[in-house]
């Protein structure tokens, strides 16, 4: 008995009196297996692509100092970091930059705001050259309260940590709400410039618990059992409890001071404070220009599997050595930040990062882009890897093992604990 089509299959049954329930269907052939291995595999090769696709980067120098400043997507589907670099910040007589890091979360808006706003507060208030850590703070609170005025008119719910450093003359004040973080190498060894505001941080929970807030762990421990920090703009939900006032960290610096590194949790959480520093130590040319040693970081830091966003600034203190060929370092009087393309997120007008120096001529920007385009289209970050060497395997960057180093601050060291809390505390100087 031969069947055509499903309504001779019907008339067979019927005619036969068969239930369909009796009919087999043929075996089907298994398919492979297909380990837990293989598919993270997958995924990581997948998602790496994103570092290069999206990692970007740029720099400058004046008489004094030269930055250089990095970030990449990474393995998220989304960007949310920002970043501001003022190399000559203020008055023309002053010796004064400014250099900051922001790490949205819930989108890109607060990271945004920060980025566009807290140098502004900060130039112009009227304490900035009398008393710097008052100027910080304010411009923190200003941003905080200016945005989640904005948010709740616009129903928004963004975040951003923010850690921000301002060097002047021989003197640094480093700004941090949330586990963005900033350290500086000193005799190569990692001096922490902010504390990470944590809600398991036992003064943080402290605070939030006598505000009738609780914290709890999911995975991470969180405030409210929402946000895995408990200080940021932004937030407003949450703002009982996650409050903007940063701490401030003054110190002198000296003669042994080599870099401030800033960066995202991309980055701290892939690597120690220490190991950022022997990073760069054991690759001495990258120093010579920094945004060199802001690429390899970020790279590293993927490299060992973080899955974040991830940004990374260096500052040299040590007097740049001009490269003539290089027109876009050797400009002084410039800035740089993460740079905007109009998008659209709920219906409103955003703008996602792509940062471009710009002190850069026409010319020069159309390069970066055009070399930017040509690593989307292989894959590769040739860019990085000539510059570093002309060995690919340079890629990789080697790290040497974590020694266990304590250190020391002088008596010049200042902590200031902004708003409730206790005070960030560090070793007592040696002689």
């Amino acid at each position: 008995m031969s069947f055509s089509g499903s309504s001779g299959l019907a008339a067979a049954l019927a005619s036969t009196g068969q239930a369909a329930k009796n009919i087999i269907s043929p075996p089907r052939p298994e398919a492979a297996p297909v380990s837990t291995l293989d598919l993270a595999a997958h995924h990581l090769f997948s998602a790496g692509l994103n570092l290069f696709k999206g990692l970007t980067s740029c720099g400058g120098q004046n008489a004094y100092l030269s930055y250089g400043a990095a970030h990449t997507i990474g393995r998220r589907g989304y960007m949310e970091d920002r970043f501001v670099a003022e190399i000559n910040f203020g008055a023309a007589e002053t010796k004064q930059s400014l250099f900051g890091v922001f790490d949205g979360h819930g989108g890109e808006l607060a990271a945004q705001y920060c980025t566009d706003n807290i140098p502004v507060h900060i130039r112009a208030s009227k304490v900035l050259q009398t008393d710097p850590a008052a100027t910080l703070t304010q411009a923190f609170e200003r941003t905080d309260q200016d945005f989640c005025t904005l948010a709740s008119a616009e129903f928004l719910d963004d975040g951003s940590t923010a850690v921000v450093a301002l060097i002047r003359d021989n003197v640094v004040y480093c700004a941090n709400a949330g586990d963005s973080r900033c350290i500086l190498s000193r005799g190569a060894i990692a001096i922490p410039l902010s504390e990470d505001h944590k809600p398991n941080r036992p003064d943080e929970r402290q605070r939030i618990n006598e505000l009738g807030g609780f914290v709890k762990f999911l995975g991470v421990w969180r405030t409210q059992g929402i946000l895995a920090v408990s200080r940021a703009i932004g937030d407003l939900s949450l703002k009982k409890f996650v409050i903007p006032t940063p701490d401030i960290v003054r110190l002198e610096l000296t003669d042994k001071d080599e870099f401030i590194v800033l960066a995202s949790d991309g980055v701290w959480d892939a690597m120690t404070n220490q190991e950022v520093v022997d990073m760069l130590h054991s690759r001495p040319n990258l120093m010579i220009k920094p945004e060199l040693a802001a690429r390899a970081i970020v790279t590293e830091s993927f490299r060992r599997g973080s899955f974040d966003n991830i940004t990374a600034v260096v500052v040299s203190l040590k007097p740049p050595i001009v490269d003539p060929t290089d027109e876009a370092s050797s400009t002084p009087g410039k800035s740089a930040s993460s740079r905007r393309r109009k998008s659209t997120r709920g219906g409103k007008s955003i703008e996602s990062i792509s940062e471009v120096p710009e002190f850069a001529a026409p010319e020069q920007v159309n390069k970066r882009v055009s070399s930017d385009e040509k690593s989307r289209e292989t894959g590769t970050d040739k860019g990085l890897v000539e510059e570093l060497s002309s060995d690919p395997q340079d890629l990789i960057l080697s790290i040497p093992s974590t020694l266990d180093h304590s250190y020391s601050l002088n008596a010049a060291t200042q902590v200031q604990q902004g708003g409730e809390g206790s005070s960030i505390e560090n070793t007592p100087p040696t002689q």
